[in-house]
C-alpha cells in the first residue's frame, strides 16, 4: 500500500496539480481592459487562463469575448484575413452558449461581430449579415432587456441599419441612455458580467451626434 501511495504521489507531482478555475471577475476585467487599451500582452495573459475548466458557461463566454477582443486588436494591423478569422472564431465560441443569461449576452456580442464582419466583407456581406445582426440583438433584447451590454448591442444595430430595413436611430439613442445607466448600476449588483460601460458611452455619443446632424 505504501508503495502504491508513493507511485501516485510521484505521478501527481510529475503531471502537476490540476489548475484552479480562474477568478471570472478578474478575467473579465483583463479582457475588457485589453479590448479598450489594445493591450495584446494583457489579452495573452487572460487567454492563457481559459484552459482551466473550458466547458463552464462563464469560460465559454469569455473565450468568445477574448477572441472578439483579439479581433479588435487586428484592426491596428489592417490585416483583414486575421480580423475575419478572429471574428469567426469568436462567433463559433459564442454559438456554444445554450443557457441564460449567457445565451442572451452571447447573442448580443454575436450581433456586434456580425456588424464587424459586414465591414470586413463589404457590401455583399451586408445582405446576409445585416438580417443576422438584427436577429441576434433582437432576440438578446427580448431575453435580457435590462442588460446594459444587450441594450448597447441592439442600439448599435438600430443605429446602423437603414430605416427601411428596421433601423431606428431615435430608439437607438434611448437604448444607449438606458445602457449607460444600467451598466453604472451593475457595478454594485451581483451581475455575472460588468463590462461595457465605455462602449455604451461611446455609442451614446455617436447617436447624439447623428441626431444633431439630422436636426
Amino acid at each position: 500500500m505504501k508503495k502504491l501511495i508513493l507511485i501516485l504521489s510521484l505521478t501527481i507531482t510529475a503531471c502537476g496539480a490540476p489548475r484552479a478555475a480562474p477568478d471570472t471577475t478578474v478575467l473579465e476585467q483583463k479582457i475588457a481592459q485589453a479590448l479598450y487599451r489594445f493591450d495584446a500582452a494583457l489579452l495573452d495573459e487572460a487567454q492563457s487562463e481559459l484552459t482551466a475548466e473550458p466547458n463552464t458557461p462563464a469560460l465559454v463566454y469569455f473565450e468568445g469575448f477574448a477572441a472578439y477582443a483579439r479581433a479588435n486588436l487586428a484592426y491596428s494591423t489592417d490585416d483583414k484575413k486575421i480580423l475575419r478569422a478572429e471574428l469567426e472564431k469568436a462567433d463559433a465560441s459564442l454559438a456554444r452558449m445554450k443557457e441564460q443569461p449567457w445565451k442572451a449576452e452571447a447573442f448580443a456580442l454575436r450581433g456586434q461581430i456580425a456588424g464587424h464582419l459586414i465591414g470586413v466583407r463589404g457590401g455583399s456581406g451586408a445582405m446576409s449579415l445585416g438580417p443576422k445582426m438584427m436577429t441576434f440583438t433582437s432576440e438578446a433584447y427580448e431575453s435580457a432587456p435590462e442588460s446594459g451590454r444587450v441594450l448597447t448591442a441592439h442600439g448599435v444595430t438600430l443605429l446602423n441599419t437603414p430605416e427601411m430595413f428596421g433601423g431606428d436611430p431615435d430608439e437607438a439613442l434611448r437604448l444607449f441612455q438606458r445602457a449607460a445607466t444600467a451598466l453604472a448600476d451593475e457595478i454594485t449588483k451581483s451581475s455575472p458580467l460588468h463590462w461595457g460601460r465605455a462602449n455604451a458611452l461611446y455609442w451614446l455619443a455617436q447617436a447624439q451626434l447623428k441626431k444633431e446632424e439630422v436636426s
